[in-house]
């Protein structure tokens, strides 16, 4: 217990029946009165962020000193990073965070007992651990989220409810969004008992990792790792920094730039236009350079194009935007009026050799599509369709998937690109969507192959990664992240939650990388090593000025390349055991909304918000050597 600095009197002034708070630290400041303003009817909600506090505590641990009925006792909480707790059912984090002081009913050794329940948002919460113990009948507890009976401790704000219990002796959490059901009974504990016992499915197709350095035609490889081929890349570098190759003016974009050929690909804005670029890759020079729209544009909340050129073949292809006039006339530039084409280019001379719009539909202009065999994959634009295949070479659509119903008007949104997985010879999309759930899509006919609830606002900004038949996935904006393991049954695919953090990878634009069975990104300010199979932190490196969970890095030759908030490019070795920094240097570039760095063949490219720098980060000035495994799927075994 803390150190009590009251005098006797003080002490002796504590009543005998009920729940008094003697002292609260968070870290080293006292947050006592806080606490005691918050006890009601004996009962005292903790949530442990810094809306519920007042204050930030950052690392350091809550402690709460109490008396219970004459009892002194003492409770110990892990701050949980961020106002707002998640929903679905959550980590065993949360539990760390979250506390109900005051007398509590006994729990039985079988069936179902509450441990704690509460609801609300931010810093307002409210105990209803009572009303779900009186909603158990017959060892089911079946509640609604609602302020009814609850009271409103969050007016106009959307609000979840978490319930602790114990079911035959097994702890466990759930949580829903206000005006959803939980239940929670034996036939909970039975179906996942049977998930658990079904065997995993066996996964015929992942990437192959070689330790060569190849192409990149895709800024994130078909399987969503952002783990490149490469091999024999500088352990040091200079006092300025690796050999910067050149830097080009493309003008605003955040799309990043893929190398094939010899060539590297990009887009910008500049004279009013919307360019894409095919690059010398060796040395900067424009080979290239075709109008891919007649307007600058700055896209609400982004800088000019968001979704990356892919290469195959000798076509290439990028998505720009415009605005259009809905009654005709000038563009409207403050109303929702984007398009975005899907624009097909001939990789030798910038050619255009067709674009999306009338018979071929618009599309989603925040995803960058994904080619396997001859299909062109690729998110729409039209409301309610959530996804698409074309002919990768004439457009021709192939078939439109399944509808599905969007939460918040328009299209159901996805902002991150798919990621591709076979297992047991089926190929499907992963990715997000704005109607609040994760999908499993059949590449063969576009129907939904397994889903999974998860409350996400707009979708996902982070790609998903797929190792074998698991499934990593994070959201920064709804502080969550997690991992699934897809089954099959009675020739039905099930995902399971294997784990889920609102802690721990954190990505806001980040699609981590996995290496070596750990998972690197970035999470409570912090670049953080966490394990893939059980998702505990391996380790992080906390340092204000260069981390926040808005940042990026890559991994290629067991190495890290992240960029900093202080605009700064690091290497850092890619190890389980620890952080060990090997480099560092200032790149000079302007960046709005941090994009991936990408690599190939030896060379390391930084979009700027208006510029493209390249880097030579291998000893020697590498040719070019094709990676079909990229763009196009062969059966590989994966080696993360």
């Amino acid at each position: 217990m803390a150190e009590d600095s009251r005098t006797p009197e003080a002490r002796a002034a504590i009543p005998a029946a009920g729940l008094t708070i003697t002292r609260a630290l968070a870290g080293k400041v006292d947050i006592t009165k806080t606490l005691a303003a918050k006890v009601k009817n004996n009962r005292l909600v903790i949530v442990a962020t810094s809306a519920f506090l007042g204050v930030d505590a950052g690392n350091d641990k809550i402690v709460v000193d109490y008396v219970l009925d004459g009892k002194p006792q003492t409770i110990e909480l892990s701050p949980i990073p961020g106002d707002e707790l998640g929903v679905a059912t959550p980590g065993a984090d949360w539990v760390k965070g979250v506390a109900v002081l005051g007398a509590s009913k006994p729990l039985p050794a079988r069936g179902l007992g509450i441990k704690f329940a509460i609801y609300g948002k931010r810093e307002g919460w409210v105990d209803v651990s009572e009303p779900c113990h009186a909603a158990i009948a017959n060892n089911k507890l079946t509640i609604v989220a609602s302020d009814h009976g609850a009271g409103d401790p969050s007016s106009g704000a959307g609000k979840v409810m978490l319930v602790s219990y114990v079911l035959d002796g097994k702890e466990g959490t759930k949580s829903c969004e206000q005006g959803q059901e939980i239940t929670i009974s034996t036939d909970t504990l039975t179906a996942q008992q049977e998930l658990d016992a079904l065997p995993p499915l066996k996964a015929t197709f992942t990437r192959t990792i070689e330790a060569r350095n190849t192409d990149l035609n895709r800024f994130i490889p078909v399987d969503g790792n952002t783990v490149f081929n490469a091999a024999g890349l500088l352990r040091t570098w200079p006092k300025d920094g690796p050999r910067e190759l050149w830097r080009l003016k493309t003008g605003p974009s955040i799309g990043a730039t893929v190398e094939s050929g010899g060539r590297a690909f990009a887009t910008g804005q500049l004279d009013g236009k919307q360019w894409a670029y095919c690059l010398d890759a060796k040395t900067g020079r424009i080979i290239w350079k075709t109008e891919l729209a007649p307007e600058y544009m700055l896209p609400a909340h982004w800088w000019g194009t968001v979704a990356s050129p892919l290469v195959d073949e000798d076509r290439v292809y990028y998505i720009p935007y415009q605005r259009v006039s809905r009654e005709g006339g000038k563009p409207d530039q403050k109303g929702p009026n984007e398009i975005c084409p899907l624009v097909c280019l001939r990789v030798s001379d910038g050619k255009e050799l067709w674009r999306s719009g009338g018979d071929i539909p618009l599309v989603n202009g925040f995803s960058t599509p994904l080619v396997v065999g001859g299909t062109l994959f690729v998110l729409p634009q039209i409301e309610k369709n959530v996804l698409m295949a074309l002919d990768k070479v004439s457009g021709k659509v192939l078939w439109t998937g399944k509808e599905r119903q969007p939460k918040h008007g328009g299209a159901p949104y996805a902002g991150a690109s798919p990621t591709y997985l076979e297992l047991d010879g089926q190929g499907q999309l992963i990715y997000g969507l704005g109607n609040d759930e994760i999908i499993g899509v059949s590449v063969k006919d576009g129907s939904i192959l397994w889903t999974i609830p998860r409350h996400m606002g707009h979708g996902l900004m982070v790609s998903a990664v797929a190792v074998s038949n698991r499934v990593f996935l994070c959201s920064g904006e709804n502080r969550f992240s997690m991992c699934i393991e897809l089954k099959k049954r009675e020739g039905q695919y099930l995902a399971d939650i294997l784990y889920q953090s609102s802690r721990e990878q954190l990505n806001w634009f980040h699609t981590p990388a996995i290496h070596d069975g750990a998972v690197y990104g970035f999470g409570s300010f912090r670049l953080q090593c966490t394990d893939l199979a059980t998702g505990e932190l391996m380790w992080e490196q906390f340092e204000r000025r260069d981390w926040d969970t808005k940042q990026q890095l890559i991994i290629a030759d067991g190495l890290i390349f992240g960029l900093t908030k202080a605009g700064e490019l690091v290497m850092a070795e890619a190890n389980k055991a620890g952080y060990k920094e090997l480099g560092r240097v200032r790149h000079g570039l302007e960046i709005h909304h941090t994009q991936q760095p990408t690599l190939a063949n030896g060379r390391l490219y930084i979009r700027g918000l208006d510029t493209v720098a390249c880097y030579q980060v291998h000893p020697e000035l590498l040719g070019s050597t094709p990676d079909t495994g990229s763009a196009v799927p062969a059966r590989r075994a994966h080696k993360p």
